[in-house]
């Protein structure tokens, strides 16, 4: 699987001139281990974020793609040089005070920078390098480039129908009766009376969000027990097996978790359904847009590779 994300890469590498282990060289410029450390973090960040197992993935092939991913950067880099492609001062101090606002307090952010091994003109440096790549991504290689028409999003959405399933789900509030972990008999049994009490006065027409407020012990107390809509898989089995059995509108008796005795009221109740084309519209076309400017950026990159003296360490060691 080929990991490129050099458009929306924002610190994900540095240089560390205090560290001469060279695991790379493009056109005669170093690429350092530590570089190269930082970016196999990043790396395994963006992985673990779309849901891929490390375990399933040899730490060789992520450093393979780490250092490609480098090269990669530092030759787009280098190509933006060329076309003279700068960075005002104003630029990088913009891009550098959004960034500190990430952090609470300027200890947080110079903790940071430390963590990295990197000092505030570093830091500069790199954001430089990251306005002049960008503006030379946009400005030459995505300079034609054509967002997704109405008709590929149609083809998508009817060629990828799984995309685009809602779960059955319901929208419930329930009372909880807790019970100690380790509860004995007595107080199970005092626990079922109170639970048994309530729903007596519920029956008996006392509003469901008022009673929940007073007696629930559940945190959706102050939401009346609002739990909102939840697909089956989130909820304990006993919960979710009366939950989904459930008419809108009908209590539900004493239900017995390992939290203790719920009583549960079922507001809504909507089954398995496809998304509209209207409802994932936009966010077809932002993930088609993507993977066109991806393309591109990949296609720009593999007419300058050859032509570039690329000397990769990494990959005669492997070999050795």
């Amino acid at each position: 699987m080929k990991v490129f994300f050099l458009v929306f890469i924002l610190f994900s590498f540095f240089s560390f001139s205090e560290e001469k282990n060279v695991v790379a060289k493009v056109n005669g410029v170093e690429i350092t281990s530590k570089e190269l450390n930082s970016q196999v973090g990043w790396l395994k960040n963006q992985l673990l974020m779309r849901g891929m197992d490390l375990k399933q993935i040899p730490e060789e092939k992520i450093k393979e793609q780490a250092l490609q991913s480098l090269i990669e950067m530092e030759l787009a880099y280098q190509e933006a040089k060329s076309k003279k492609f700068t960075a005002k001062k104003e630029e990088i101090q913009s891009r550098l005070d959004n960034f500190k606002k990430r952090f609470k307090e300027e200890k947080e952010y110079n903790d940071y920078l430390k963590q990295q091994g990197m000092n505030e003109d570093e830091m500069r440096k790199e954001i430089e390098r990251e306005i002049i790549v960008n503006k030379y991504i946009d400005e030459v290689i995505l300079k034609d480039f054509k967002s997704a028409s109405e008709e590929e999003i149609k083809k998508f959405y009817d060629e990828n129908p799984s995309y685009f399933i809602k779960p059955e789900q319901v929208k419930a509030s329930h009372i909880l009766v807790s019970v100690p972990e380790n509860a004995t008999e007595e107080q199970k049994k005092e626990a079922r009376k109170k639970a048994e009490g309530i729903l007596k006065d519920l029956k008996k027409g006392a509003n469901f969000e008022e009673v929940a407020k007073e007696k629930s012990d559940c945190p959706s107390k102050q939401r009346g027990g609002d739990l909102g809509y939840f697909p089956k898989g989130r909820m304990v089995k006993p919960f979710e097996d009366v939950a989904f059995s459930l008419k809108p509108g009908v209590l539900s008796d004493i239900v017995e978790t390992k939290f203790g005795y719920h009583i549960i009221l079922v507001k809504d109740h909507k089954m398995e359904e496809k998304a509209k084309l209207e409802e994932v519209k936009e966010n077809i076309k932002a993930y088609l847009d993507e993977g066109k400017k991806q393309e591109l950026v990949q296609k720009k990159l593999s007419e300058l590779l050859p032509k570039a003296k690329i000397e990769n360490y990494l990959e005669k060691e492997h070999k050795h």
